[in-house]
């Protein structure tokens, strides 16, 4: 079995295999897909992440976002933590931790808990909602919190794996992943454990 840096590569790689145009358009049905779920529709708070290294755009999602009426923030990195800033428009994001672009601190705060809709980024997923992030543990470390948001993923196919990703104590899964093909939700299968878990 791979190691999660192993896996890591694999599949940072096979994500860097989608041209421009290719990933473009499978973002464009990923963003369809999430618009179309209850748990968008019925959120009035949306945290975004700002897209690097071939990740699924969330530029439409905020557009969308911001069209209805909604609330839209972005993590940013203090300390050993993620906060919340609202964000009215795209051209407010700054480059900061890791060269990811994020809000400016002087946009509204918002407390974890005050966001109904945690869209997450991450380099691979299983069928049961485990994630491989970048081995920073910010999302982890939310997403053991009770309560939290309703946790999406966005994901490309080519980013889920098909067996049972390594997970450490300080891992924690999502509630939903969406691909341009297929929703996979720990939510609609609830009580569907993986093997040995």
């Amino acid at each position: 079995m791979m190691t999660k840096g192993e896996l890591k590569k694999v599949f940072l790689a096979r994500r860097l295999t989608l041209t421009s145009q290719g990933a473009a358009q499978k973002s464009t049905q990923i963003a369809q897909e999430l618009l179309s779920l209850h748990p968008y529709r019925r959120a009035r708070v949306i945290s975004l992440y700002s897209s690097i290294k071939g990740e699924v755009s969330t530029e439409e999602i905020f557009r969308k976002a911001r069209a209805e009426g909604k609330i839209v923030v972005f993590p940013k990195v203090i300390g050993e933590r993620l906060e919340f800033y609202c964000v009215d428009g795209l051209d407010n994001l700054r480059p900061g931790s890791f060269g990811i672009l994020e809000p400016q601190e002087t946009s509204s705060l918002y407390p974890l808990m005050a966001i109904d809709l945690l869209v997450v980024p991450g380099v691979a997923f299983d069928m049961y909602g485990n994630r491989l992030g970048y081995g920073r543990g910010y999302y982890d470390s939310i997403l053991r919190q009770t309560p939290r948001p309703a946790a999406v993923a966005l994901a490309f196919e080519c980013q889920i794996y098909e067996g049972i990703l390594p997970v450490e104590d300080g891992d924690a899964p999502v509630d939903m992943i969406v691909t341009e093909e297929r929703l996979v939700s720990r939510i609609l299968s609830k009580g569907v454990d993986p093997p040995n878990s």
